[in-house]
């Protein structure tokens, strides 16, 4: 079995995350991940591939930079002493920088004030690799949920 994981554009409405030959994009998408775990987890489980969206200038985007994340992440062990899962929000660059460690309750994360968080690691040869965002799981039980909405603005540099 595989926790069942979905993948779903608010915005904008109705985006199924690709786009046609011609198309232009958008400055910014606001995905909803959820998932019921069957107890396995996630590992480098891809949320939002890069190379699927577009700039409004019809481009792919250079980096996918994270403004905020809410999130709502409930256990269903009720056992007193057990952390929980947690959801690591991942890029998957060469040093797969580590964007939020979210553990079970609610909150939001706004990183708008400061730029939103983007990624900015440089390979050898010294381009960026700014890769998709990715999600980890740990500490999951049959049973246990999350809810994360991210808003995601993308940069032509």
């Amino acid at each position: 079995m595989a926790d069942e994981t979905t993948v779903r554009f608010l915005y904008p409405q109705n985006f199924v995350g690709t786009f046609d030959k011609y198309e232009k994009g958008h400055l910014r998408y606001i995905v909803q991940c959820t998932s019921i775990s069957d107890g396995t987890g996630e590992a480098e489980t891809i949320k939002v591939r890069r190379t699927d969206l577009r700039n409004t200038d019809g481009d792919t985007p250079k980096a996918l930079i994270i403004e905020k994340i809410e999130y709502q992440i409930q256990s269903a062990a009720n056992t007193t002493g057990v952390a929980g899962p947690r959801v690591n929000i991942e890029y998957d660059n060469t040093n797969s920088d580590l964007v939020a460690v979210l553990q079970r309750g609610e909150g939001c994360l706004d990183f708008s004030k400061h730029g939103g968080f983007r990624p900015t690691v440089e390979t050898e040869d010294g381009q960026l690799d700014l890769g998709n965002i990715i999600f980890n799981t740990e500490d999951c039980y049959a049973n246990d949920t999350y809810t994360i909405t991210l808003h995601i603005r993308v940069s032509s540099k």
